[in-house]
């Protein structure tokens, strides 16, 4: 929760609460410093509780002090609403690195331009602006534009989208954009290139006849999706056609390989990769998977 609030009855006041806000900090029973040298726009959907979106606030400002602004979209039309508050950790005993918090409410479709302005002349001069999008569905493809160009870096969580063409809108948008899911497979794409290493298994990556992604049951597609792509440009394969349970790729010498995505029950939405080689190769399969909260290479 903030550690204090200033309400604003007009954007016109806004400079004037944030300078109230810091200097009420006397009061607050330690020592404020507060970083300003990054800005961060994060979005939140109306669909969001009030609680998931404190939480979520609370792990960026521990994380990365900065000016943050909360544009908070709802369908409804109403006036947009304003406030600015304090979010405060301790580094010392007695010291707390301070994060301005500026929340814009009831931002409907229409009122998106003229938010990315108001935002824009309250920027933090000069320096880095983030844009983080906690969820957006494909019916706002276009209307984010504007909010979404204040930034020079757009971060999201590919896990929260449904449609894929969310990410592939925000790739043409953006001049850098960051997928958390990609990060958090790193243990993945680390495994797996290590396993290759091997020299029996880097001897036989020619042999490969297919890849076998296992999936969790009504989890999100995109990390399956998105270490099968990594998979296909790391052996230099292009897919060709879908077929009813992947994809049929090509390889550089014309040979056929399938990628194949198999959903089972699982409490994880990645669960296990498996490489398939002919009767030519030294090895008939490897697999790397997920036991308990552990990853493991089985050659």
């Amino acid at each position: 929760m903030p550690d204090n609030y200033v309400t604003i009855k007009d954007i016109e006041s806004l400079e004037e609460g944030i300078s109230r806000l810091k200097h009420s900090g006397d009061g607050w029973g330690y020592t404020g410093m507060w970083r300003a040298n990054q800005n961060t726009i994060l979005i939140v959907p109306s669909t969001i509780t009030q609680s998931e979106q404190d939480a979520l606030l609370d792990s960026l400002c521990k994380v990365k002090p900065a000016r943050y602004f909360v544009v908070e979209l709802h369908p409804e039309n109403t006036d947009l609403k304003f406030n600015v508050s304090a979010r405060c950790h301790f580094i010392s005993d007695e010291q707390k690195v301070c994060s301005d918090v500026i929340k814009i409410s009831s931002v409907n479709t229409a009122r998106v331009e003229r938010t990315a302005g108001i935002i824009r002349e309250h920027l933090v001069t000069g320096a880095h602006t983030d844009v983080v999008i906690a969820n957006i569905s494909s019916k706002l493809k276009g209307v984010l534009d504007p909010l979404i160009l204040l930034g020079d870096r757009v971060i999201f969580d590919s896990t929260q989208i449904n449609a894929i063409d969310i990410p592939l809108y925000l790739l043409r948008l953006a001049e850098e954009v960051i997928d958390l899911e990609w990060i958090r497979l790193s243990p993945w794409r680390g495994l797996i290139k290590n396993t290759f290493d091997i020299p029996a298994v880097l001897n036989s990556v020619n042999n490969i006849s297919a890849i076998k992604i296992i999936e969790g049951v009504n989890h999100s597609h995109f990390p399956s999706l998105l270490i099968g792509g990594w998979i296909l440009a790391s052996l230099g394969l292009e897919a060709t056609a879908r077929t009813s349970g992947g994809f049929e790729c090509i390889r550089h010498d014309g040979r056929i390989i399938k990628l194949e995505f198999i959903s089972a029950p699982s409490k994880y939405s990645l669960t296990e990769v498996d490489f398939l080689f002919d009767s030519s190769a030294e090895l008939n399969e490897i697999k790397i998977s997920r036991k308990k909260a552990e990853l493991c290479s089985i050659v």
